[in-house]
């Protein structure tokens, strides 16, 4: 397991980011007490707009896991990577009048990068089933409109136009989280798989840009224990 996340984690992360969560994967368990320890975080999202089509993302990133009671826990994340693609969404790159009357437009898709930081009081529930709420803050990387259209000849092109400066660079809102953890995979903390909807607002002043979205995501959490 450990040998497949350090693969993933090469293979899509920054710097910064891989440095983190190789020195997780590393020292992890020896980090681990009885009332803190680490995990890598990873799985699949959805941003939900006004308008638009979600298509399959993805997200990785760590948690830190502190305990302050038998119920209540703290749960702070930092997720360094996580990808938005939504078709349909509105044109806002510009092209020559000359070029765009030879052009039939098929679709176009927005393709959002974040970094994500929620912070939430977990509760549990009981052994298997738990809770989590609070707010969470989203930085926001890049943001590119991807157009694919047909040339008068029949052949298909694709155009990318960067829409950064009409996007805001820090989102806000609120996170609302429900897991299950496989208690018997690593000594009472298996691994945790959760469904998570979280509000973000604050995204753009921009007209016709949405200033808030829906993000949904199924995720995968494995704890580093003693």
């Amino acid at each position: 397991m450990k040998l497949l996340l350090l693969l993933m984690m090469m293979a899509g992360t920054t710097a910064a980011s891989a440095q983190a969560a190789l020195l997780v994967l590393i020292f992890g368990d020896k980090a681990a007490t009885e009332t803190f320890h680490f995990s890598i975080d990873a799985g699949a999202n959805y941003d939900v707009w006004t308008e638009g089509q979600p298509k399959l993302g993805w997200h990785f990133g760590l948690g830190n896991h502190l305990k302050l009671s038998e119920k209540w826990s703290l749960r702070a994340e930092f997720t360094p990577l996580n990808n938005s693609i939504t078709d349909g969404m509105p044109q806002l790159g510009s092209l020559p009048d000359s070029i765009a009357a030879n052009l039939t437009d098929r679709n176009n898709q927005w393709r959002i990068n974040t970094i994500d930081v929620p912070i939430l009081m977990r509760y549990r529930l009981n052994p298997e089933w738990s809770i989590s709420v609070g707010p969470q803050v989203s930085f926001c990387t890049s943001a590119t409109e991807r157009r694919t259209a047909v040339w008068e000849d029949g052949s298909e092109i694709t155009l990318d136009f960067d829409f950064s400066e009409q996007i805001n660079p820090v989102w806000y809102g609120a996170a609302l989280d429900i897991s299950y953890s496989l208690v018997k995979a690593r000594g009472g903390k298996g691994l945790d798989i959760g469904l998570r909807y979280a509000w973000l607002t604050g995204i753009s002043n921009a007209d016709p840009v949405p200033n808030s979205l829906s993000r949904l995501q199924f995720g995968l959490s494995l704890p580093f224990v003693n």
